[in-house]
């Protein structure tokens, strides 16, 4: 179903557009402040900034001073020492 605007929508937009005409500060600082936003939020934001890295770069090297990882498990039945009464 097609929604359409009645004849005093019309009336209504028409008055407003004429009343932006007339103020026309009232339009175009807006739009100045919201392009500028916009501007600088697309053309140099934190990605276009960022130096360009090749999508397959050579892995880095790790270091040689890795510290030694332990692996939480579960301990086994012959570790403990065997029990005398």
């Amino acid at each position: 179903m097609i929604r359409r605007f009645s004849t005093s929508s019309y009336m209504i937009l028409s008055l407003m557009l004429i009343g932006m005409l007339r103020n026309l500060s009232n339009v175009v600082i807006p739009v100045l402040v919201i392009g500028g936003v916009i501007g600088y939020n697309y053309y140099l934001s934190e990605k276009k900034r960022k130096q360009y890295t090749p999508r397959y770069a050579a892995p880095k090297k790790k270091s040689k001073t890795v510290p030694f990882r332990v692996i939480n498990g579960s301990k086994d039945i012959s570790d403990d020492k065997p029990k005398f009464h």
